[in-house]
């Protein structure tokens, strides 16, 4: 599985290489690029992959402006912006795949963009989620929201627990485009708005301890932890232990049961503390401890799911 999905220059550069390798060159650009974020090949799905792939050429610009590894700084800007420039000039819903080709080609878009992903690819080397997972996590959402719809939750907490539902399970099907930070973010937010709502006693206390909310909690702050603890602990030492899949594997490809384990401790802090962050700030520092003793060699039990005891 590729780590390259959070990385946007790559992600820019993979659609643009399905884009030139698209057989039938007379073709809408709209065909191919919606194929290659898998979207629907229908006015709806046309019109999204247009939207995306803006969207990330913006991504891919701040990534080369923000980066300290990007190679030419200034001449990848110019490429990337100047891509800009062509798309938007043009009527995108009739620009040809021959067309775009035809300029990538002439400006060597494509090589440059090869060296590029790579010189940044360690800063933006997060976790990946699999289609399984996704696929999974849409699947217990849709349930969990006819679940709010008929629950005995305040009608104000069921309108924001929709709402975030709705914004996550967009997020999620869009992961091909728009890789962890869509998801990063909106569960930050999720988390963030109900910290705020807490402190101010917004909630009834029956609200708090309800088990759907708390089941819902724990999904988007399971969701915040994993990328948490991927970029604040794991980044910085990946240019020691890049090599270490057995590390890359349990971190960066966080499997079913990894999520299940993480949901339970969160759920068991939340049955627990008094505050949301309190409950949040526990878990994460857990599964820091965690990685750490597994770097050393260890298998800890310190998370549900653990295979031996912490040596």
């Amino acid at each position: 599985m590729s780590l390259e999905r959070n990385n946007p220059v790559a992600r820019l550069h993979q659609i643009l290489i399905v884009i030139g390798e698209h057989t039938a060159q007379d073709d809408r650009l709209t065909v191919p690029l919606a194929k290659s974020m898998g979207l629907s090949g229908s006015d709806d799905g046309f019109a999204q992959a247009i939207t995306s792939f803006i969207t990330l050429v913006g991504d891919a610009r701040k990534t080369v402006k923000t980066s300290a590894r990007a190679i030419s700084p200034h001449e990848s800007l110019v490429i990337i912006d100047d891509l800009n420039k062509f798309i938007l000039s043009s009527n995108i819903w009739d620009l040809r795949v021959k067309s775009l080709k035809g300029w990538i080609d002439s400006k060597y878009v494509l090589s440059h963009l090869a060296m590029l992903s790579a010189s940044v690819s360690q800063e933006h080397t997060k976790a990946v989620l699999s289609k399984e997972m996704l696929a999974q996590l849409v699947d217990r959402l849709t349930r969990i929201k006819e679940e709010i719809i008929n629950s005995d939750l305040s009608v104000d907490l069921r309108r924001f627990l929709l709402k975030k539902i709705n914004e996550l399970i967009w997020d999620i099907e869009n992961y091909s485009v728009s890789g962890l930070d869509g998801i990063k973010s909106t569960s930050d937010a999720f988390i963030g708005e109900i910290t705020i709502r807490d402190k101010g006693g917004l909630e009834k206390d029956s609200d708090k301890r309800n088990p759907l909310f708390i089941s819902v909690f724990s999904i988007f702050a399971t969701l915040s932890v994993i990328a948490q603890v991927n970029a604040t602990y794991l980044e910085p030492i990946l240019s020691t232990i890049v090599s270490s899949i057995d590390i890359t594997e349990r971190y960066l490809q966080p499997k079913t049961e990894d999520f299940e384990r993480i949901s339970t401790v969160i759920e068991d802090a939340l049955s627990r503390k008094e505050s949301f962050e309190e409950a949040i700030g526990e878990v994460v520092e857990k599964i820091k401890k965690e990685k750490n003793l597994y770097l050393e060699g260890k298998q800890p039990k310190l998370l549900p799911g653990s295979s031996q005891e912490e040596e």
